[in-house]
């Protein structure tokens, strides 16, 4: 799948939820995506850094009391560095160690600075996401960007979160075109009982990095009303860098 030496670039994930009587929520986070070939092991480490987040078009410091210390939270995870197959399968964690303290310590700062029971509370069911590096992977990767970003066609289930729900679709239907002469276009789609929906289409450059992903999930919440998540991914083009795959396999070259 992957074709590349190096990365180095920036994706902009924004997710709308709405229903039948409209919009509900939006939410708009950037990204900077670090990634290198390591020939030694033939797999990759990449380094995933979360740079901006706008919840309902806000910028951080107009959201609620409560909001702004659940991003600080989830800001204390980043950077996280990943080694991934070249099928984009997450392997392993490498600064899991480094993480924990982070996050420990933005934790310390929070009930110190800013208590209060909501977020203690948000602390709590957090925390055994973080008692080791197997929680935390399982807990991290099913994150939207995460679970988008590495996504291989013979990967078998979505993961998604909707309003405290979680939906799992299973691929009932994968089909792949060129699209031009260094593009390729993946969909994904399915179907799940109780009316439950997932759609998705990929599209990646002749190096294997995604270019853009747009897809929709329905969901039918528990006052079985339909409840939809847009998702969309696209890579910043200024500020996108990809240096392709030396063939030449060397100890010297890492």
């Amino acid at each position: 799948m992957y074709d590349f030496r190096e990365i180095n670039s920036e994706y902009i994930l924004t997710t709308t939820i709405g229903n039948s009587l409209g919009l509900e929520s939006s939410l708009e986070v950037i990204y900077s995506i670090k990634a290198g070939y390591r020939s030694f092991d033939e797999d990759f480490m990449f380094s995933i850094d979360r740079k901006r987040i706008k919840l309902n078009a806000k910028k951080q410091d107009s959201y609620a009391l409560v909001d702004q210390m659940m991003q600080r939270i989830g800001d204390a995870l980043y950077p996280v560095d990943l080694i991934v197959s070249s099928d984009a399968k997450i392997l392993n964690v490498k600064n899991f160690e480094e993480v924990l303290n982070r996050w420990n310590s933005e934790v310390d700062n929070i009930l110190t600075d800013s208590y209060s029971l909501p977020v203690k509370r948000y602390i709590d069911m957090a925390k055994p996401n973080m008692t080791d590096k197997k929680n935390f992977l399982k807990a991290f990767s099913r994150q939207t960007f995460i679970q988008i970003f590495f996504r291989d066609t013979n990967d078998e289930f979505f993961w998604f979160t909707t309003k405290g729900l979680t939906d799992v679709f299973s691929h009932d239907t994968v089909r792949v075109e060129k699209t031009g002469s260094n593009k390729q276009t993946v969909y994904f789609e399915t179907v799940e009982e109780w009316g439950n929906e997932c759609s998705f289409e990929y599209v990646f450059s002749e190096f294997g990095d995604i270019i853009s992903v747009n897809g929709a999930i329905k969901s039918i919440d528990e006052n079985s009303d339909s409840v939809i998540k847009n998702v969309s991914l696209c890579i910043n083009n200024d500020k996108r860098e990809v240096k392709k795959t030396n063939k030449i396999v060397s100890f010297f070259l890492d």
